[in-house]
Order: structure tokens, then C-alpha cells, then sequence
């Protein structure tokens, strides 16, 4: 992405193009140009413009257009604080409130107090400045100030500089700005009927500054514009690019879109290219927001589905036989089937027996630890021979509409012997008669190297 800088001159208008790589930003070219139709062309022939990559234009204001002030408010959240910014202003713009275009800076201080760095101009002051850019042919995404574009200079060229006094000379307009990490601290904008006035103009300029208590003898400075007619007392930093200062620190502070990016281009002066691009915006964020409402509404809809079919599986598998005319492939036919499974069951004559007449698994457990096969007549367990699981179902039981279908229970045992001779011993005790196992059905028995595998079905306590 490419962010292009333009400062207005008398005569001339300077284009400053920086590239936007990753997280750096570079200068990619540095232009001064003359009003003249050709000028025009050769803007728009930059590489920017003919790569057909994405482009951003910053302009800005003047400092002398500029009114800028501080003011801390007690406030922290930004909707007070904007809403109480009017009454705040009334006595300090030196205009009409309704004839300003503002532009507040909040940095908050502590978590009570919030420093508000006001900048604002006339908006005939910003109609005759983007009047004089359509003359161009330049539509601008960004219009700042110069203040805020000699800060964005100065912080980019020297970020170890905790505070920085700046001087911009050009078009007989001495601007002075004072800065500390891309906070404006004051900001003052002479206008000079000859170039023999500076001398007189920096003294008084530095008699204010100080009474002000803005700099001191130890804050560095730098000169932009006309560097050679400019001299003052203390630290100069030197700077390459300080004829383009102006044009590269709007480019900055379009890149930048922090806290402190200046934007005078609201309500009725937003680009009309602007506006279109966040209709763009709305809109493929709408269609976005569409897609993802269908792909939930599809996903709900085979989540309802599978969840239906495991319902349907789950009546089926639980109560038999289906009543006539029923279905089960709507929520209607399931709701209806379970109507009329309800009532099949209010209908019953007799009640079903919910106490299982099979041995429960406690008494499994009683017997088997009991069992002579496996424990001796004090109960402690024989040893060579191990019960190393057991598993208790019930395969048969009372459902709705076979309310007379009887209990019917399976164990599964596996156990573990040293000889064969004791395992055989329990198999044999399992083909008898006794309480536990219903001798009548099969009594299954595999042998694989030391481990046993046996299954019975369990005999029903009113055959004893």
C-alpha cells in the first residue's frame, strides 16, 4: 500500500510517496511540482498510480487555518467526554462552534482524568483548501494540518527525542511546533512581510517559548522548508528530506491511524469515494454476515436431522411393536407415535413389573466370591485362579406394547488359572444345578492359553 503525501506552496505543490511494507513504511519518491495541466499528469503517472496498487492521499491545512488548544477532563470514557466537549468549547473556539470542523485527540492520563488536544478550522477554510485541490484533480482521503504532519516528521526521524521544537520557514510563514512523542504541545504560525524579520521573530519566539516553560535551553530543534535562512540557540538535530517535512508527515500521519491522526474530512466533507468504499464495505460485510447465517441454518439443519434419525432409532430399538398407522419420519409422525404409545400404556390391564426377577449383580458378586471353586471355606481366594472381569446385561425385558415379555440376564466372566484342573472344576460346578446359572440354556466356554471365557444366562428365582 502506498500513502501519498501533498503539501500546497504558492507556486508549487511537493508529493511525498511512501510504501508500506509489512510493519515499515519507506520513502519511495519525492516530488516538487508546478501548477500547470502537465504537473497533473505526471501525479498521476507515479508508479502508485500505474501499478493499480491500493493508494491513500493525505493533504493538510495550514498551521495559520489551524486553531489548536488542550484541555484535561475528568472524564475516561470516550462517549462522556465527546458529548460533553461542546460546553467545554464555547469559550475557547474564536469562532462559531457550528462554522468549525473539529477534530478531538483523547490520551487518557490516569483512570480520572483525560488530556483532549483540540484541533480545528473553519470549514470555508476547508472548502477553499479542497477547492484548490480539485483545480488538481486530487481528491483526498485524509486532510490534516501542518502541525500534526511537522510532529509525524519529527517523531519518525528522531523516536529517541523525548521532546522536539520545530520550525518550518516556507511561503514567508514561520511555524513553530513544540512536540513530545506525537503529542502536540503548542503549535504557533507568524506570518513575515520579509526573510529579515526571523531573527527578531525566532527571539521572540524563544522568550515565549521559555516563559511558557515549553522548552529549555537542553530541547533540540530542527528546521524544515528553508533551512538556511533559520538560526537558533541551542541542539540542532540535522535531518535529510526537511524541504519535504511537510508532505512526508502527512503521509505519516495517514499511515500512522492512531490516537493522534489529525482526519478534518467528516460529515459533509467525507470523499464521495470514501463513502462509496464503506458502502462496499457494509455491503460484502452484510453478505458475509448472510453466508455465515446460511451455513449455520444448513449445519442446524443436518445437526436436527441426525439428531432426529438417532431419536427414531432409539423408539425403535426401545418400544415394539409400532402402533398401527403410526410413522416416525416427521416430527408430527414421532409426535403422534409417542401419543399413542402413551396411551397404549395408560391401557394396559396390568402393570409392569419393574422389579427384575433375575439375580441382580449383587448377588452374582455374593455367589461367585463364595464360589468352592474359587475360595475356600473361610473365604479367602485359592490361589492359581483369578476372576479378571465380569460383565452383567440384561438382554430381555418389559417394553411398552410386550409389557409381558419376562427379565432374562447374562453374565460374561473372564478369569485367569494356573492349571487347567481348577478352571475345569468351575466349569463343571456351572453345568450343575444351582441358584445362580439357568443350566437349561447354553453355557458357553473358551480357552485361550491360561485365560477362560464363559457366558450364561442367569436362571429366573422362580425356577429355584
Amino acid at each position: 500500500m502506498f500513502h501519498i503525501g501533498v503539501s500546497l506552496e504558492r507556486d508549487t505543490f511537493q508529493v511525498a510517496v511512501l510504501k508500506k511494507e509489512k510493519q515499515s513504511i519507506t520513502i519511495d519518491s519525492l516530488h516538487t511540482l508546478p501548477y500547470t495541466p502537465e504537473s497533473v499528469k505526471l501525479f498521476y503517472s507515479l508508479p502508485p498510480f500505474q501499478t493499480g496498487k491500493q493508494t491513500h492521499i493525505a493533504s493538510g491545512m495550514g498551521g495559520s487555518e489551524t486553531f489548536i488548544r488542550k484541555l484535561h477532563l475528568p472524564l475516561k470514557e470516550r462517549r462522556k467526554i465527546l458529548s460533553t466537549l461542546p460546553f467545554q468549547l464555547e469559550s475557547l473556539l474564536p469562532f462559531a462552534e457550528e462554522e468549525a470542523i473539529i477534530c478531538p485527540l483523547l490520551q487518557p492520563l490516569n483512570k480520572q482524568m483525560t488530556c483532549v488536544t483540540v484541533i480545528a478550522t473553519l470549514k470555508s477554510h476547508l472548502s477553499s483548501h479542497l477547492a484548490e485541490l480539485s483545480k488538481l484533480d486530487i481528491a483526498p482521503d485524509t486532510v490534516s494540518c501542518t502541525p500534526a504532519a511537522l510532529t509525524r516528521f519529527a517523531t519518525h526521524h528522531f523516536p529517541e527525542e523525548s521532546k522536539i521544537l520545530i520550525f518550518d520557514l516556507r511561503d514567508h510563514k514561520l511555524c513553530c511546533v513544540v512536540t513530545a512523542k506525537k503529542e502536540i504541545l503548542l503549535s504557533q504560525t507568524l506570518s513575515l512581510t520579509a526573510l529579515d524579520q526571523i531573527p527578531i521573530e525566532l527571539e521572540k519566539l524563544a522568550i515565549f517559548l521559555r516563559q511558557k516553560g515549553a522548552v529549555d535551553d537542553a530541547t533540540p530543534w530542527i528546521a524544515t522548508g528553508d533551512v538556511s535562512a533559520l538560526a537558533f540557540p541551542g541542539k540542532q538535530l540535522q535531518t535529510t528530506h526537511a524541504a519535504h517535512a511537510i508532505s512526508i508527515g502527512l503521509a505519516l500521519d495517514a499511515h500512522a491511524a492512531d490516537p493522534f491522526a489529525v482526519q478534518f474530512c467528516q460529515k459533509e466533507f467525507t470523499p464521495t469515494h470514501t463513502l462509496q468504499r464503506r458502502k462496499k464495505g457494509i455491503l460484502s460485510y452484510l453478505a458475509l454476515c448472510a453466508g455465515a447465517a446460511l451455513l449455520m441454518g444448513l449445519g442446524g439443519s443436518l445437526m436436527l436431522a441426525k439428531k432426529q434419525r438417532l431419536l427414531v432409532e432409539h423408539l425403535q430399538s426401545c418400544l415394539v411393536p409400532l402402533p398401527a398407522n403410526s410413522s416416525l419420519s416427521t416430527p408430527d409422525g414421532i409426535e403422534a407415535t409417542l401419543k399413542a404409545w402413551d396411551s397404549a400404556s395408560k391401557s394396559q390391564k396390568s402393570a409392569f413389573a419393574f422389579l427384575p426377577n433375575v439375580p441382580k449383580v449383587s448377588d452374582v458378586l455374593a455367589w461367585l466370591s463364595a464360589h468352592p471353586a474359587l475360595a475356600h471355606e473361610d473365604g479367602a481366594q485359592k490361589e492359581g485362579i483369578e476372576v479378571k472381569s465380569l460383565h452383567y446385561s440384561l438382554i430381555k425385558y418389559p417394553k411398552i406394547g410386550a409389557a409381558a415379555s419376562p427379565y432374562a440376564g447374562q453374565v460374561q466372566i473372564e478369569l485367569s488359572s494356573a492349571t487347567p484342573r481348577s478352571a475345569r472344576d468351575f466349569h463343571e460346578a456351572l453345568l450343575k444345578a444351582n441358584a445362580i446359572v439357568n443350566t437349561k440354556k447354553e453355557v458357553k466356554w473358551q480357552t485361550q492359553d491360561k485365560t477362560y471365557h464363559t457366558a450364561f444366562e442367569l436362571k429366573p428365582w422362580a425356577a429355584k
